[in-house]
Protein backbone atom coordinates (compact mmCIF):
# COMPACT_ATOMS: atom_id res chain seq x y z
CA UNK A 1 0.00 0.00 0.00
CA UNK A 2 1.18 3.49 -0.79
CA UNK A 3 1.56 5.80 2.19
CA UNK A 4 0.54 9.41 1.75
CA UNK A 5 1.25 12.23 4.16
CA UNK A 6 -1.52 14.82 4.64
CA UNK A 7 0.33 17.73 3.06
CA UNK A 8 2.29 15.85 0.43
CA UNK A 9 2.67 17.91 -2.71
CA UNK A 10 4.63 17.01 -5.83
CA UNK A 11 8.11 18.40 -5.42
CA UNK A 12 10.38 19.40 -8.26
CA UNK A 13 13.27 17.07 -8.96
CA UNK A 14 16.21 19.39 -8.42
CA UNK A 15 18.46 16.80 -10.02
CA UNK A 16 17.20 17.90 -13.44
CA UNK A 17 19.45 20.93 -13.20
CA UNK A 18 22.23 18.56 -12.21
CA UNK A 19 22.04 16.99 -15.66
CA UNK A 20 23.21 20.25 -17.19
CA UNK A 21 26.02 20.60 -14.66
CA UNK A 22 27.25 17.04 -15.17
CA UNK A 23 27.48 17.61 -18.92
CA UNK A 24 29.41 20.88 -18.58
CA UNK A 25 31.57 19.84 -15.59
CA UNK A 26 31.75 16.02 -15.82
CA UNK A 27 34.66 15.58 -13.38
CA UNK A 28 33.12 17.63 -10.54
CA UNK A 29 30.37 15.18 -9.51
CA UNK A 30 30.87 11.92 -7.62
CA UNK A 31 27.68 10.42 -9.04
CA UNK A 32 26.61 9.84 -12.64
CA UNK A 33 23.54 10.41 -14.79
CA UNK A 34 22.05 7.09 -13.63
CA UNK A 35 22.01 8.47 -10.09
CA UNK A 36 20.38 11.74 -11.23
CA UNK A 37 17.76 9.81 -13.19
CA UNK A 38 17.01 7.58 -10.18
CA UNK A 39 16.55 10.59 -7.88
CA UNK A 40 14.36 12.40 -10.44
CA UNK A 41 12.22 9.29 -10.97
CA UNK A 42 11.90 8.22 -7.33
CA UNK A 43 10.97 11.70 -6.10
CA UNK A 44 7.53 10.83 -7.48
CA UNK A 45 7.48 7.00 -7.65
CA UNK A 46 6.32 6.36 -4.08
CA UNK A 47 8.73 3.42 -3.81
CA UNK A 48 10.94 4.97 -1.13
CA UNK A 49 9.91 6.76 2.06
CA UNK A 50 12.91 9.03 1.58
CA UNK A 51 10.94 11.28 -0.78
CA UNK A 52 7.52 11.11 0.89
CA UNK A 53 6.02 13.98 2.90
CA UNK A 54 7.40 17.50 3.06
CA UNK A 55 9.95 17.19 5.87
CA UNK A 56 11.96 14.77 7.95
CA UNK A 57 9.65 15.60 10.86
CA UNK A 58 6.59 14.40 8.90
CA UNK A 59 8.42 11.25 7.83
CA UNK A 60 9.12 10.52 11.50
CA UNK A 61 5.50 11.28 12.53
CA UNK A 62 4.25 8.72 10.00
CA UNK A 63 6.97 6.23 11.04
CA UNK A 64 8.16 6.01 7.44
CA UNK A 65 11.75 5.03 8.27
CA UNK A 66 10.35 1.81 9.74
CA UNK A 67 7.54 1.26 7.21
CA UNK A 68 9.37 2.05 3.96
CA UNK A 69 12.70 1.57 2.26
CA UNK A 70 15.38 4.23 2.11
CA UNK A 71 16.56 5.39 -1.30
CA UNK A 72 19.95 6.23 0.24
CA UNK A 73 20.37 2.64 1.49
CA UNK A 74 19.58 1.42 -2.04
CA UNK A 75 22.09 3.88 -3.47
CA UNK A 76 24.84 2.80 -1.04
CA UNK A 77 24.18 -0.88 -1.80
CA UNK A 78 24.52 -0.16 -5.54
CA UNK A 79 27.21 2.52 -5.37
CA UNK A 80 29.15 1.17 -8.38
CA UNK A 81 26.06 1.63 -10.57
CA UNK A 82 25.78 5.29 -9.52
CA UNK A 83 29.46 6.33 -9.41
CA UNK A 84 30.91 8.72 -11.97
CA UNK A 85 34.13 7.14 -13.26
CA UNK A 86 35.43 10.55 -14.38
CA UNK A 87 35.03 12.11 -10.92
CA UNK A 88 38.12 13.85 -9.55
CA UNK A 89 37.72 14.88 -5.88
CA UNK A 90 40.45 17.47 -6.30
CA UNK A 91 38.44 19.46 -8.86
CA UNK A 92 37.03 21.68 -6.08
CA UNK A 93 34.33 24.30 -6.49
CA UNK A 94 32.43 24.65 -9.76
CA UNK A 95 33.80 27.46 -11.91
CA UNK A 96 30.34 28.95 -12.55
CA UNK A 97 26.63 28.12 -12.58
CA UNK A 98 26.13 30.72 -15.30
CA UNK A 99 27.00 28.24 -18.03
CA UNK A 100 23.92 26.19 -17.14
CA UNK A 101 21.69 29.24 -17.16
CA UNK A 102 22.82 30.07 -20.70
CA UNK A 103 20.08 29.00 -23.12
CA UNK A 104 22.74 27.81 -25.57
CA UNK A 105 23.60 25.01 -23.12
CA UNK A 106 20.00 23.83 -22.79
CA UNK A 107 19.38 20.37 -24.22
CA UNK A 108 16.49 17.98 -23.76
CA UNK A 109 17.42 15.31 -21.17
CA UNK A 110 17.04 12.32 -23.46
CA UNK A 111 18.44 9.89 -20.90
CA UNK A 112 15.61 10.69 -18.49
CA UNK A 113 12.61 11.46 -20.67
CA UNK A 114 13.24 8.69 -23.22
CA UNK A 115 14.74 6.13 -20.81
CA UNK A 116 12.32 3.37 -21.88
CA UNK A 117 12.70 3.88 -25.62
CA UNK A 118 15.97 2.54 -27.03
CA UNK A 119 15.27 3.98 -30.49
CA UNK A 120 15.18 7.51 -29.02
CA UNK A 121 18.12 7.19 -26.61
CA UNK A 122 20.49 5.61 -29.11
CA UNK A 123 21.12 2.64 -26.81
Amino acid sequence: PRLLCPSTRPRPASSRGGDCLTRIYPRHFQFNETFLMAVAFHCHSGLYGTFMCNSEKQREEFDLPRKTYSFWAHMRANKDQFTNRMYEPTMGVLPSWRNCADIRNFVFWRGFYFRWNDTLTGA
